[in-house]
């Protein structure tokens, strides 16, 4: 299960990487389209924001897995240690919850998505393909969720007590 895990960190690594390179590439070619030629193109920006979005979903993923994501420190620190596994228990459940209902909701517009046949104005994509990306890298947060409330379930998160 671990080398799954592992895995699925390079893949979200590899496609957070190459959209965010392929967004880069796509807004310098508009850039020098519009104001070097004078001659914008429609289907950069479309295309731009798709990769923006999976590129985000990637990156959140990616973050949740080494913990460097944001999160309400105020009280663990005002506590000092006193409660810090209760409120990291109480931060993943809610993690959890969220990761679920969003995934959830998702699915329902993403069905939606495809049974409407709605595709992009400026390039021929079905819009579903972009809301399937956010439901997979939705669910592997949530994997990584679970893992982690496991983890604090039997004392083995955080790792560093300092954090």
């Amino acid at each position: 299960m671990n080398i799954l895990f592992r895995m699925l960190n390079k893949l979200t690594q590899a496609v957070g990487m190459l959209s965010f390179c392929a967004m880069c590439i796509i807004i310098f070619f508009q850039v020098i389209a519009r104001y070097v030629f004078s001659n914008a193109f429609a289907w950069p920006e479309e295309v731009a924001r798709f990769f923006f979005i999976i590129c985000t979903f990637a990156s959140i993923n990616y973050c949740m897995e080494k913990d460097g994501h944001l999160r309400l420190m105020i009280l663990p620190l005002y506590f000092k240690n006193c409660y810090n596994k209760l409120f990291d228990f109480l931060y993943l459940l809610f993690m959890i919850i969220y990761q679920a209902l969003a995934i959830y909701m998702g699915y329902e517009l993403t069905i939606k998505i495809y049974r409407l046949q709605m595709k992009a104005v400026t390039v021929p994509l079905p819009l579903y393909l972009v809301w399937v990306g956010i439901l997979f890298f939705t669910l592997l947060m949530l994997l990584v969720s679970a893992g982690r409330l496991w983890n604090c379930i039997v004392g083995k998160y955080p790792k560093n007590e300092d954090k």
